[in-house]
């Protein structure tokens, strides 16, 4: 990183191709680049997919913990929602 009070140089930046470099064409109002394009597309599909495990596994603690198929859905949505339910439950994982 630059220290405060300098410039970006061109070496500082993230290559094309890259989630950073996505969202510097979409900052600079440029075409984005079928690179980037692709680059952003992986980095979404692989947070998706660590995102939707993470909640299938909260739903799963929320069955064990006795809650109702509707509740432990609701739980599910947030780690936050997930422990104010099991809290409020009175039920530990």
């Amino acid at each position: 990183m630059s220290p405060r009070g300098t410039t970006w140089s061109s070496l500082d930046l993230k290559p094309h191709g890259t989630p950073a470099a996505y969202r510097r064409h979409y900052r600079q109002g440029t075409p984005v680049c079928e690179a980037c394009k692709q680059g952003r597309r992986i980095a979404r599909e692989a947070y998706d997919a660590s995102y939707q495990a993470a909640k299938r596994e909260r739903y799963r603690l929320a069955r064990e913990a006795g809650l109702s198929a509707r509740e432990a859905n609701r739980a599910a949505s947030s780690p936050a929602r997930f422990a104010r339910a099991i809290t409020e439950a009175g039920r530990t994982t």
